[in-house]
């Protein structure tokens, strides 16, 4: 599926489908990846090939995806940054992140 290049919109799930128990949904117009909340980290427990924008509640626009190994504190990759947002508004995505100084200079 490779989510973490393909998502785009987020949001909750609208209890639609009878069968379907998930809480969060991750995913673009052709997929979508469902997400439930276990010891405060939200696992995936479903992937469905439905456009998430009939299955969420309030869709809402992915604008930073990073990524970093489980094991390291910090994040060390870019894998997407919204095109048209302001770069003030990742700076204050970043400074509420741990980032790693190298991938802080991708941002400029």
């Amino acid at each position: 599926m490779q989510i973490d290049k393909k998502a785009r919109i987020i949001g909750d799930y609208n209890s639609q489908k009878v069968y379907l128990s998930t809480e969060k949904l991750i995913g673009s117009v052709n997929m979508c990846l469902g997400f439930i909340k276990e010891n405060n980290y939200y696992i995936a427990n479903t992937a469905l090939k439905e456009d998430i924008r009939n299955i969420v509640e309030e869709q809402r626009r992915i604008l930073l995806v990073l990524k970093k190994n489980i094991k390291d504190k910090k994040y060390s990759e870019i894998i997407y940054k919204s095109k048209n947002v302001e770069n003030t508004k990742f700076d204050e995505i970043l400074t509420k992140l741990e980032i790693d100084n190298k991938v802080n200079k991708q941002f400029n």
